[in-house]
């Protein structure tokens, strides 16, 4: 068994996939349902008002968190910056901190229990009809306000694990300040998904590069419109942060914003 599993890993090393930071190489995996099930047992997991399906779903998968520890081992860099990186087969990457991807038991399904003949149902994706394979990556057991936080990507066809520096650019913060990375880390768990920060980011929620919000907004009232975003928006699609973020962690991520309005100005006055 050992020998077996070691030859995983030297299969794991030699399918890694570099992104280079001065030499240093990020690890990644090639998802295989062969590899992947002769080393990580497979397991029927339920998912309750499905995402992709909207609908109640049973399928077979393999957990996700071994698979992530197992990158880790061959990290080089510290973990607090890592950032898990699912790439689909078309290219799209979904983006989780590898902190948050511990917090909960998340699963590659390959196989739709209610399927009869195949493995997958396909669903409607805008004006096309697809599958989800080879892989699906779910999450049992989340609340409804926990679910925007995790990832729920398909057709993926690889794992990397890689600093978040690296993968939000000009969003990282250049200052080596404490309080404005920790906020820097903060943003990219809870915000970045949804806002666009120098180029980086989603597109759900506004842009938050120019103007920067801590421009516009007393440190009071922007701490608030975080905390609670439909007291002054009814319609925002904003979740509400008051039971998920601390004070200090709010003042955290207005430190941060506040150091990439002033890099942004350095930057721009430098050009």
């Amino acid at each position: 068994m050992k020998s077996a599993k070691f030859a995983f890993l030297l299969l794991l090393v030699l399918n890694i996939g570099f992104a280079s930071d001065k030499s240093v190489e990020w690890p990644s995996i090639k998802l295989s349902l062969d590899n992947l099930s002769q080393h990580y047992p497979t397991v029927s997991v339920e998912i309750s008002k499905d995402p992709v399906y909207q609908r109640d779903k049973k399928y077979l998968a393999i957990a996700l968190q071994p698979l992530v520890k197992t990158l880790a081992e061959h990290y080089p860099d510290t973990l607090k910056d890592a950032a898990v990186v699912f790439t689909a087969l078309d290219g799209y990457q979904a983006v989780m901190p590898y902190s948050t991807v511990l917090e909960r038991e998340g699963f590659l399904a390959f196989k739709d229990l209610a399927a009869k003949l195949k493995n997958w149902i396909p669903f409607r994706f805008g004006q096309h009809s697809i599958m989800p394979a080879p892989f699906y990556l779910v999450w049992p057991d989340l609340q409804k306000q926990e679910k925007w936080r995790f990832a729920w990507p398909f057709q993926l066809a690889s794992i990397q694990l890689k600093p978040s520096r690296l993968i939000y650019k000009d969003a990282a913060p250049k200052s080596p300040n404490k309080t404005i990375l920790e906020g820097f880390g903060l943003f990219s768990q809870f915000c970045i998904r949804c806002h666009t920060i120098n180029g980086s980011g989603g597109t759900v929620g506004p842009d938050l590069t120019s103007p920067n919000p801590t421009t516009i907004y007393a440190e009071s009232i922007l701490m608030q419109r975080i905390l609670n975003a439909k007291k002054f928006n009814p319609t925002t699609k904003m979740p509400v942060f008051k039971n998920v973020l601390s004070t200090e962690q709010i003042i955290k991520i207005i430190r941060y914003l506040e150091g990439i309005h002033v890099q942004d100005a350095t930057n721009n006055a430098i050009h």
